[in-house]
């Protein structure tokens, strides 16, 4: 009988792709969407399962050995990059990454420029990452020099830090709604800072990109300024580069700003020269009574931080028997007869925060002291309550009562006894609330958002936990547009709140309106983000004085 023959089983070996020393890889993302793989896959298994994310092109991609530990993770990286771009490139190279595109959007751009940008696995170097904003083909530029000195930057810049730099150059008042875009003009920078030298000598106008040509555009603070724009524009042969100039007569000097209250040793009151709006007037005649007598005009050209000055100033005045606050010549003043002998140096403990104040308070001569009870002995001693009852000057924002009868009538001379334990809770809460910012309204105005009914109510419910208590509601805003009407809006919002407390039940005496304005920011105004939270009304327990 033959012997079966022997049949050999087979088997199947796997051969690795050829080792490759130089491994890379890179990815394009082209303009019409489509995502080029070019380089070494370590699989044909990792090269099928790039071929299955969309609009992927892998004919470039070849199998190679001795990909980089971080291969995968690099790729991932890459392709989530080239997700937020409308064209560029990942490329690595062993463990070393480069990047560079175009950002499909504004908020593309920011996440993979900014602080919040991705960044590759651990072991993975990003070497280079050269992502510009998106493009923009109208490319526009502005800035706008208003009466008050403040600019308002608009249009497109290259980036984020380029925007710093221009608002830094015109200075804090500044405001901006610049964009970020690629795609602008050749030498845009060094036309920038030519524009920014000579809106220096612009009392008012702007200077502008639009359709490829410069335009500077305005009044000029004065002849030899107008004469210097000029000779600029001459002699850098401006007009060569695209640039039109249409100068206004130069502005009229304006006059200077000066304001004083002066008080008689009737106690009458006088306020002469200028001040910044009709709401301060309103506010120095609530603080100073019916004692005052206003005789000052408006005018715009107040200097920064006049108005709480001013008010610390008013606030000093009502320690003098009599005397001026002044602020004349640029310079600010308090000179004459104290009330107490301790007068000199409460004003000067009040007014220490400020800066270049001169202050001659003189004690009291001795027929005032006598004055005060004219049926007392000379020799008799003042009442151990008189100087107690004496104001502190403090440095106060501008305070305004609501706009109803009942809110203005003057509290109880006695207040009750409050209950320690609820004024606490009280001032919890309200605090609490206050820090949600909830309370919103319409744009640039003083009418209450839909939406704050809810917050209100419950700020009503906190403030009627101390039913005796007087409460703060104070306005803020941001930096943007002017600083005077800044402080007028702070007010009347302030008052828009107070009248929606008072008709959800809290005691109209009890609510004092505080605008501050943009003067005490909690955030940087250089960003949206920080305005918003700048803009907000906070209400607070008044503290005894």
């Amino acid at each position: 009988m033959a012997a079966a023959p022997v049949v050999a089983q087979s088997s199947v070996v796997t051969v690795p792709p050829p080792v490759v020393q130089d491994y890379w890889v890179s990815i394009s993302r082209q303009p019409n969407g489509i995502l080029v793989f070019d380089g070494y896959a370590p699989s044909d298994a990792a090269r099928t399962s790039f071929a299955q994310t969309p609009s992927v092109d892998v004919s470039f991609l070849k199998l190679g050995s001795g990909a980089p530990a971080g291969y995968d993770a690099a790729v991932a990286f890459g392709l989530s990059a080239l997700g937020r771009m409308s064209e560029g490139r990942f490329a690595l190279r062993d463990d070393v990454i480069t990047l560079s595109g175009i950002a499909a959007t504004q908020a593309d751009f920011l996440g993979l420029t900014g602080p919040q940008a991705p960044k590759p696995a651990s072991g993975l170097i990003l070497a280079k990452s050269e992502v510009t904003a998106p493009l923009e083909k109208n490319y526009t530029f502005s800035l706008r020099k208003q009466g008050n000195g403040s600019v308002v930057a608009s249009g497109f810049v290259p980036q984020p830090s380029f925007e710093q730099r221009v608002l830094a150059a015109v200075g804090p008042r500044s405001s901006s709604t610049l964009r970020f875009a690629s795609g602008e003009p050749v030498n845009f920078e060094r036309a920038v800072d030519e524009a920014l030298s000579l809106l220096d000598r612009l009392q008012t106008g702007e200077v502008k990109l639009e359709n490829g040509s410069w335009l500077i555009s305005g009044a000029p603070k004065s002849a030899a300024d107008a004469n210097a724009i000029r000779t600029s524009f001459s002699d850098d042969r401006m007009a060569e580069g695209g640039w039109s100039l249409a100068l206004s007569d130069p502005a009229p000097e304006a006059a200077a700003f000066n304001w004083r209250l002066e008080k008689s040793d009737t106690g009458a009151i006088t306020m002469t020269g200028a001040v910044p709006t009709e709401a301060f007037k309103r506010v120095i005649a609530l603080r100073l009574g019916n004692q005052l007598r206003d005789e000052a005009s408006i005018a715009d050209n107040a200097p920064d931080g006049f108005i709480t000055e001013a008010l610390a100033a008013a606030d000093a005045l009502t320690l003098l028997n009599a005397g001026t606050v002044s602020y004349e010549n640029g310079k600010w003043s308090i000179v004459g007869e104290g009330e107490s002998s301790e007068a000199d140096q409460q004003i000067t403990q009040a007014m220490s925060a400020f800066d270049g104040w001169t202050i001659e308070v003189s004690a009291p001569a001795e027929s005032s002291v006598a004055a005060q009870d004219p049926d007392a002995p000379a020799d008799q001693p003042v009442p151990a309550d008189a100087e107690a009852s004496t104001p502190t000057a403090t440095a106060e924002p501008i305070l305004a009562n609501p706009e109803v009868d009942v809110a203005t009538s003057v509290a109880p001379a006695t207040p009750p006894v409050l209950n320690a334990d609820d004024i606490a809770a009280c001032s919890a809460s309200l605090s609490q609330l206050s820090a949600q910012n909830g309370i919103l309204f319409k744009s640039g105005a003083a009418v209450l958002a839909e939406g704050t009914d809810v917050i209100l109510r419950a700020m009503a419910t906190a403030a009627n936990q101390c039913p005796s208590a007087a409460l703060d509601v104070a306005g803020h805003t941001d930096s943007d547009g002017v600083a005077s009407a800044n402080l007028a809006l702070s007010v009347s919002r302030a008052e828009a709140v107070i009248n929606a407390l008072i008709a959800l039940g809290v005691d109209a005496s009890r609510l004092y309106a505080i605008g501050y304005g943009d003067a005490q920011p909690v955030a940087d105004n250089d960003t949206q983000a920080g305005k918003a939270q700048n803009r907000r009304i906070v209400v607070s327990v008044r503290q005894p004085q």
